[in-house]
């Protein structure tokens, strides 16, 4: 069973995430980041060590299922990925 990250954008050019297991409450976390990557990097950090994958979620529509890795070692290029396939599922960010 995977985590589930959802990634929030507070205004524009800040966002925040909470991590929560499917069917679980989320938990928010405690900052506010300048950048999705840098949003990103910091679930990602928090993820690694116990899992190998995440759901990811925009304001609470599900993206993809990811590597906890690749959102560490790849947050700008898996940023522009999630950015792209909301687009063109959802509409605007």
């Amino acid at each position: 069973m995977d985590p589930i990250l959802d990634i929030r954008p507070v205004r524009p050019g800040l966002f925040t995430y909470s991590l929560s297991a499917p069917g679980q409450p989320p938990r928010p976390a405690n900052e506010l980041f300048d950048s999705l990557d840098q949003c990103m990097s910091d679930a990602a950090r928090a993820l690694l060590n116990y899992f190998e994958r995440v759901q990811v979620y925009m304001q609470g529509l599900p993206i993809g299922t990811y590597a906890s890795v690749r959102l560490l070692d790849e947050p700008l290029r898996i940023a522009r990925e999630l950015q792209e396939r909301f687009r063109r599922v959802y509409g605007e960010l």
